[in-house]
């Protein structure tokens, strides 16, 4: 059989009173009676502990560590006109670009 638990704080207060006036325990009076005896229970011991303000929930997302150092970064001079690429260049596309300033 599946025991009711305590709905609110006037809830607790009649079922513990009936309980004292039963002169039973406040446990075998629950159990008696379909209450849950823990729920009851913990509003003998007090009424829930409230947060002070609303809580609210926020999704925390992990992003990609920060890097320490600069990323590596290539400057190449031909003349007046240069390149600047970085460690991940592509070796034909600076060729095609290097091309492009030697005909300037």
């Amino acid at each position: 059989m599946e025991r009711r638990k305590i709905r609110n704080a006037a809830d607790a207060q009649e079922c513990l009173a009936a309980a004292a006036a039963s002169g039973q325990p406040p446990t075998d009076w629950a159990r008696a009676n379909g209450v849950d005896a823990r729920s009851l229970n913990c509003w003998r011991l007090g009424p829930p502990k409230r947060a002070p303000h609303e809580v609210q929930l926020v999704e925390l997302v992990p992003t990609p560590a920060a890097t320490t150092s600069a990323p590596s970064r290539y400057l190449v001079h031909m003349g007046e006109f240069s390149v600047e690429v970085d460690a991940l260049f592509d070796p034909q596309i600076l060729g095609k670009l290097l091309r492009v300033v030697a005909e300037c």
